[in-house]
């Protein structure tokens, strides 16, 4: 069973490689000030699909450049990312394959607790990239008043929790109505899959009560440890100072911005922002104090690349050896 899931892994693996290759790279200008000169950091990823890692000169973004069309990366996500990418494309297979969702999904629901009262009525929640609905379930599960619903681009995985829990789960933003304005939504690793992240920002924002709070969680990019952290579904990588101006621009106010370190996620950032009353675009956009120090850690992965396939084919090994 082990030596089966090991030669999909590779056949995925390939699939990907010849899908990638086949695919045109665009030159784009920042995703988050428009900005458009860069440096190229790092010309290497997990996969070896040939991703570029590159830095805005003007605020310090880093993200990928040049990369892909965006209706190829729709395309992607919507047939690929389960299947091939995450070596799943059943959410049934892949719910008995990971024991560490409920934990993960209890994390997050723990600190929308702590945060703010769901037990409200009419309490209208959305999950973005609810995946299989760990995380709607559990956060359906702590009071009866709260009405549950998801975006999920893969069919598979939007049917089947629309099925299961019995909630109302799109393909994307356009498919909800404008009566349907939400409490809280969240965004647990999605937005450093997005491309143009202030069009998809404005309609999370659009989708939300006046009252109503924004959740996101990203990847910290002053913890990055090794290629793993880079691969073709991150397009974009956030420090503090940049997920704060991108969120600011795109009409919204953080309350709290937190590093920490979810369950079986790496190093990331979580905040709550809500909607400006008066959102104004034209913030000024300051250079990262760590650009930098950023800069050298990308750039420093390429070097951690041996180390990274040794420790990788290390635990492998001891996992099957039960050491």
């Amino acid at each position: 069973m082990k030596f089966g899931n090991a030669i999909k892994k590779i056949r995925n693996r390939r699939a990907l490689l010849r899908l990638f290759q086949t695919q045109e790279l665009y030159t784009r200008k920042c995703p988050l000030c428009l900005f458009p000169r860069y440096s190229e950091l790092l010309h290497v990823d997990r996969d070896f699909l040939g991703i570029v890692t590159s830095q805005c000169l003007n605020c310090g973004l880093i993200y990928s450049n040049p990369f892909y069309s965006e209706s190829f990366i729709n395309e992607f996500y919507e047939a690929l990312y389960r299947e091939k990418f995450k070596g799943e494309g059943d959410p049934v297979r892949f719910l008995q394959k990971q024991d560490n969702l409920n934990k993960r999904a209890k994390y997050f629901s723990s600190i929308f607790l702590e945060f703010m009262d769901i037990n409200i009525a009419n309490f209208l929640y959305l999950d973005v990239g609810c995946g299989e609905g760990s995380l709607l379930k559990e956060v359906l599960l702590k009071s009866n008043r709260i009405k549950g619903f998801g975006i999920e681009p893969e069919k598979n995985f939007r049917n089947y929790v629309s099925s299961v829990l019995g909630v109302k789960v799109e393909k994307n933003f356009d498919d909800f109505g404008s009566n349907e304005k939400f409490n809280l939504i969240s965004l647990i690793h999605v937005l450093e899959h997005v491309i143009d992240p202030l069009y998809f920002l404005d309609k999370v924002r659009s989708l939300m009560h006046p009252d109503g709070f924004l959740f996101v969680d990203v990847p910290n990019v002053e913890n990055y440890e090794s290629i793993e952290d880079i691969h073709a579904a991150h397009s974009l990588h956030f420090s503090p100072h940049t997920l704060r101006l991108i969120i600011e621009k795109a009409g919204l106010e953080i309350l709290c911005l937190v590093p920490h370190k979810p369950p079986t996620l790496p190093f990331s950032l979580y905040l709550f922002a809500k909607v400006k009353r008066s959102p104004q675009r034209e913030i000024e956009i300051k250079k990262d104090p760590m650009m930098e120090a950023n800069a050298n850690i990308i750039q420093s992965l390429n070097t951690s690349m041996g180390f990274y396939f040794i420790k990788k084919i290390a635990s492998k090994l001891f996992k099957s050896l039960k050491i």
